[in-house]
């Protein structure tokens, strides 16, 4: 928070490096993948005007963000499809048009097959990537590999499903996002799997528009 400086002055005067915060323990990956992207982590989703929403283990209906709850039911209300990606069947999952038990820290997995299949299908906002973002060659290269298939292995979740969410995504652009949520693990891939996600959002284009980000 805004006052955290005062800890670590405190931390240091008694000369350890070792401090401890709010942002430690929820929205650090999140956070340093939106900076490390846009220079910024002032961003949010537009969730009470989401048509497609695919949710990694946020659960909104048990958390603290009473504006995000009031935005997922308004969205449900209007017609917007939830898909619900969590190993345990939370309050948010009974909710949802559909629900995947996902393996414990496969999110990833996940994310590169969904781009897999968009980058395969040309199922991207090319107009928007190549004016406004750089390394997109990369990314194609680097999930050129992590198949639908290959993903089923890692998480448990049928490769059939895997292509479906990619296309409903990319039929409700622009407002189909994978919500980036926060922190679920302490390894070393929870950075990756925040700024996947990013991506992938950014190759739907789905930036400051209605229903996206």
């Amino acid at each position: 928070g805004p006052h955290a400086f005062h800890f670590f002055n405190l931390a240091k005067a008694y000369g350890s490096p070792n401090t401890f915060t709010h942002d430690s323990t929820c929205p650090m990956a999140r956070e340093v993948a939106l900076n490390a992207t846009f220079g910024t982590y002032n961003m949010n989703i537009d969730y009470g005007n989401v048509k497609y929403l695919l949710s990694l283990g946020r659960n909104y209906c048990e958390g603290f963000h009473t504006s995000q709850v009031r935005g997922v039911m308004g969205a449900l209300n209007k017609g917007a499809k939830i898909v619900s990606v969590d190993p345990r069947f939370s309050i948010l999952s009974g909710k949802a048009h559909e629900w995947h038990a996902i393996k414990p820290g496969t999110d990833l997995a996940l994310v590169l097959a969904i781009q897999h299949v968009m980058i395969r299908d040309n199922m991207i906002d090319k107009e928007f990537v190549e004016k406004y973002t750089s390394g997109f060659e990369a990314v194609k290269s680097a999930v050129a590999s992590y198949t639908p298939a290959w993903a089923e292995k890692e998480t448990g979740i049928k490769a059939a499903d895997i292509e479906r969410m990619a296309k409903e995504l990319w039929s409700a652009r622009p407002r189909g996002v994978i919500d980036w949520g926060w922190r679920t693990t302490f390894t070393p891939d929870e950075f990756d799997l925040r700024k996947a996600i990013v991506n992938t959002n950014i190759m739907l284009g789905t930036l400051e528009l209605p229903g996206g980000i």
